[in-house]
């Protein structure tokens, strides 16, 4: 027997599940005509990661900036929701370490989509190492961040090391 009542469940739960992960980033920025969002903030076990963002906390607080963090999980979540243009229009702030590139490439490919989702945002990443491998799939995902980087209308990335 066909379940007809399946569409009408599935859609219940996609809208309780965005009110519920999704709606205080977009009531934040309602309420906060200039938000910032620090993004990727870590809750890995690198104690070299949880000091950078711990110095951004506090620069972004001695600044008298107010932000709301989303933890490098929490933008996993609305990444595969489809979710994360709830900070477009936003001062975007990507948290600084060694995620940029192809070694940890999901990491890149989130912040290219938060830049593709995010067109009316200014994007700011900290300082972070930025390593594409030596190789044709290396070199094609360095050509597809410079073009996604390019198309956003502001972009300001601190590289953290000597660029080669």
């Amino acid at each position: 027997m066909k379940d007809i009542l399946f569409p009408l469940r599935r859609l219940h739960g996609e809208v309780h599940e965005y009110f519920s992960v999704a709606w205080p980033y977009v009531k934040y920025k309602l309420r906060n005509p200039n938000a910032v969002f620090l993004v990727f903030t870590p809750e890995h076990g690198n104690l070299g990661d949880h000091a950078i963002a711990y110095a951004e906390a506090k620069i972004l607080n001695n600044a008298g900036i107010e932000y709301m963090e989303i933890t490098g999980a929490q933008l996993g979540y609305l990444y595969r929701k489809g979710w994360l243009h709830v900070m477009n229009g936003a001062t975007i702030l990507v948290n600084g370490g060694g995620n940029m590139g192809t070694l940890w490439f999901i990491a890149e490919e989130i912040t290219r989509d938060i830049i593709r989702k995010s067109p009316k945002s200014n994007v700011l990443v900290l300082p972070n190492t930025i390593f594409y491998e030596d190789s044709e799939w290396g070199r094609k995902e360095f050509d597809n961040s410079k073009i996604c980087y390019n198309r956003q209308k502001i972009v300001l990335i601190c590289p953290r090391d000597a660029l080669l």
